[in-house]
């Protein structure tokens, strides 16, 4: 995996690759829990579903957590780094 980048550190067609990837990736993960995107937003931040998805993308995607916590409706990047710290 490339090395951890955020939109200030890459040109803006390259992010926009990265966003188009973590896109998919939410869409399979929606798709594979047969969820619609009103889901995203009945569950609590911290639903270990929505950490499940959150982790997968903070492993395959370079998107900030700022950006995983308001696609998948999880609040601040605090609460998407706190539910991802290993208990």
């Amino acid at each position: 995996m490339a090395g951890k980048a955020g939109v200030h550190h890459e040109g803006a067609e390259v992010w926009e690759s990265a966003e188009q990837k973590a896109e998919a990736i939410v869409r399979e993960e929606l798709k594979k829990r047969k969820w619609t995107e009103p889901e995203l937003g009945r569950r609590k931040k911290t639903d270990g579903e929505k950490v499940v998805i959150a982790r997968r993308l903070r492993l395959e995607t370079v998107m900030t957590a700022a950006w995983i916590g308001q696609r998948l409706t999880m609040g601040s990047r605090h609460t998407v780094a706190n539910s991802l710290k290993p208990k």
